[in-house]
């Protein structure tokens, strides 16, 4: 006897709500000996390996740090705020590239460089500063280097730069 989508969503219906009767009543005896063991033992929650806590523990919060209050964290003193998350805005794009610092943007920030303007000069990323972008300006400049290495010698060689490619974390072979 063939049956009917109907009849089967039916049949999985009852199944699944006697499913949940059944877990229901096992859950309840489970909770019930354990409850008995921990009587009969005298165990504290210290002794189960729980935190003892005064009140509701809000278990989204369980491990996270602090964050800030605000959403806008950055702003240049012309209207223009990034609360520091996501990909940065333009405004400041343009003014880290034109040698200015994070730190300079930061709201409630007393220094004077925090007052100037998105204009104001400073010297360019990696000359004679030592901070992160002048550092990750140096890495790529120093990887693409090495890639170009790579394939002039692949090339020279009639080979592929996968072949002429050098193992990991060694240096390529000298030209």
């Amino acid at each position: 006897m063939a049956k009917t989508y109907l009849e089967i969503q039916a049949q999985i219906a009852k199944l699944q709500s006697e499913a949940d009767a059944l877990k229901a009543r096992e859950m309840a005896d489970v909770v019930k000996r354990i409850k008995e063991a921990i009587a009969h033992y005298g165990l504290t929650a210290t002794d189960l390996g729980f935190k003892a806590t005064r009140g509701p523990v809000r278990a989204e919060r369980a491990g996270r740090k602090a964050t800030a209050k605000s959403g806008k964290q950055y702003g240049d003193g012309q209207g223009n705020t990034w609360g520091g998350r996501g990909p940065r805005p333009a405004w400041l794009r343009e003014a880290l590239a034109q040698g200015r610092a994070l730190e300079e943007f930061a709201l409630g920030a007393t220094s004077k460089l925090a007052q100037d303007t998105v204009g104001a000069k400073k010297p360019a990323a990696g000359k004679g500063t030592t901070g992160k972008q002048g550092a990750t300006a140096k890495a790529s400049a120093s990887r693409a280097k090495k890639a170009a290495r790579t394939r002039r010698t692949a090339k020279e060689s009639g080979g592929s730069a996968a072949q002429a490619a050098p193992a990991s974390g060694s240096e390529p072979a000298a030209e």
